[in-house]
């Protein structure tokens, strides 16, 4: 059923349960994951680059690990410019069949639904 998957990474403490729990996953098919971070153009900018990049790469290696231990084959990518975009065009590009990313602990007053770029890419990209 879904065999390639995108999972969409912010580091905050939401991914970071998402990523324990997606075991289940493979009885749905699911083999492949693509764990990815995007940066925004601020932080790819920004004269602390090279210790952002070197924590970046750290902490998506322990994430890849988590999913390596739950039996995934998986591979990272780290890119630059708006979230909602990137992981869109990855998605679709690239032919994955789902993307799954953690939503911030946001009550329903302050952030309906779902996180930020998890609600807009569920409203916007349908195909």
């Amino acid at each position: 059923m879904f065999d390639r998957v995108v999972i969409a990474t912010d580091f905050s403490p939401a991914s970071s349960t998402m990523l324990k729990c997606l075991g289940g996953l493979r009885d749905y098919g699911v083999r492949q994951c693509l764990l990815l971070q995007c940066m925004t153009t601020q932080e790819v900018g920004s004269a602390a680059l090279h210790y952002t990049a070197a924590f970046v790469e750290d902490i998506l290696a322990q994430q890849k690990r988590l999913l390596e231990d739950q039996g995934f084959e998986v591979s990272t990518r780290s890119v630059s410019g708006l979230a909602l975009q990137e992981i869109h065009r990855i998605a679709r590009d690239e032919d994955y069949s789902l993307v799954i990313m953690g939503s911030r602990g946001h009550s329903l007053v302050a952030e309906p639904f779902l996180g930020g770029v998890a609600t807009n890419l569920l409203h916007r990209y349908h195909d």
